[in-house]
């Protein structure tokens, strides 16, 4: 699962949806995240997240509503 590889802690919830056709495969869902820690390339120290929004579209993750 592209993005939640990369929270090393944390709750979350919402729906998660794998889709497999002929075509095309991939993942797609709308999470909301509480107190994570994402491991960002590039960044020395992780991520502290109180909270934000998901909106996973294959290997495309958009966050939004996000607390610090």
């Amino acid at each position: 699962m592209p993005w939640l590889e990369q929270v090393q802690a944390g709750e979350w919830q919402g729906q998660l949806h794998y889709h497999r056709d002929a075509a095309k495969a991939g993942w797609t869902g709308a999470l909301q995240v509480h107190d994570a820690q994402l491991a960002v390339p590039g960044l020395a120290d992780p991520l502290q997240l109180a909270s934000a929004r998901a909106q996973i579209n294959g290997a495309r993750v958009d966050l939004d509503r996000v607390q610090a």
